[in-house]
Formats: structure tokens, sequence, C-alpha cells
């Protein structure tokens, strides 16, 4: 017969068993814990979608044009979901590179918590100057950094966050920047003379 003492000391040997048979649950809200995965959007999948897959699923452009930065052209649809408005297609070399989707009316966070759930990450950039060429540079994750997003990394999916409001939803196949910057030992364009 198993007195009181054995049970517990049971008990406890049972709930350490179980403990390193089953690996913590990292939270969703810390950075760097949850990897990246190409976004859909209505079937179609950045970085492997081509323009007739883009042109099938969301038909003719309402307009098309180049990002003035950058010189890139793309395609625009006036669309309603996840949220109303302009959606804005980029193509590289053939392949869907990028959708972003500029909401009619801003979101504040909250909502945006509320509209597309609570596992998300609250990710800050700095602008890696030193790399920078033809009106855009790169970015990297910073802390301290002016860039807020809100990202769904498993979904593919950020939230550029301006002023507490989302601007731009974008929809991508991989990460905005490495962790750190790379201009570590290079002269920044704010230090040439």
């Amino acid at each position: 017969m198993i007195g009181v003492a054995d049970m517990k000391a049971l008990s406890s040997i049972l709930c350490v068993v179980v403990l390193l048979a089953c690996p913590p649950v990292a939270s969703s809200q810390q950075a760097g814990q949850v990897e990246w995965a190409p976004a859909r959007y209505h079937g179609l999948v950045v970085g492997k979608s081509t323009q007739e897959d883009v042109l099938k699923v969301l038909g003719k452009p309402t307009s098309s044009g180049k990002v003035a930065d950058t010189n890139t052209r793309y395609t625009a649809y006036e669309v309603s979901d996840p949220v109303p408005g302009k959606l804005m297609v980029i193509m590289s070399h053939g392949i869907l590179g990028e959708i972003d989707l500029y909401p009619k009316s801003r979101l504040t966070t909250a909502e945006a918590a509320r509209k597309f759930g609570p596992d998300y990450q609250l990710v800050r950039y700095s602008i890696d100057d030193c790399l920078g060429g033809g009106g855009t540079s790169p970015l990297y994750e910073d802390s301290q950094g002016l860039v807020e997003h809100i990202e769904y990394r498993q979904l593919g999916m950020a939230l550029n966050v301006h002023r507490g409001e989302v601007d731009t939803i974008m929809f991508v196949a991989k990460p905005f920047g490495p962790k750190h910057s790379r201009c570590t030992g290079k002269s920044s364009g704010a230090e040439k003379k």
C-alpha cells in the first residue's frame, strides 16, 4: 500500500517528467521567436505567384505606375478585404514580390489587434544609411528605431504604424531586415563630409 509521502513523491516525479517532455511555449510577443512565412492573399503567394496568377485572381488593375523612390513598377486595385483600401502589387522579375494595402480609413493599433488577432510582435527598425542608394535604404531591427511594425510573421504580414495608427498593411515573403546593422565600421551618410 502506498502512503501519502510516497504519493507526493510520485506526484513530484511525474510533474518533472511532464515538464521535461513538453518544451516551454514561447510567447509570440517576443521578437525573433516566430519565423517568417510567405504571405498569402486570396490564394496568391508572395515570392511564388506569377503575373498571370495575379491577373487571374485580382483581374484588371484600376491603375499602374512606378514607386517614386525605387522606380519599381506596380499595379493597383481597389479592394475590401481585409479592409477597404488601395492594394498595390509589386512584381519582381515576373514573381509577386510584395503586396501593400493602404486602408481608406486608418486603423488604431487596438483595432488592428482585434481585426487580425493577438498573435503578433511589436518590432522597431532603423535605417542602415551606409547601404542606401537611389532614395531608399535597407532596414535592420533596432529597439530604438523610428519605424514601427505590428508583425504577424507566421502570416507574412506586417502593419506599418505611424503616429499610433496603421497606415499600410504589407504582405511579404521574408523579413524586413537583419537583427543588427550591417554598417558597423562603415561611414554613414551623416558622417561623411
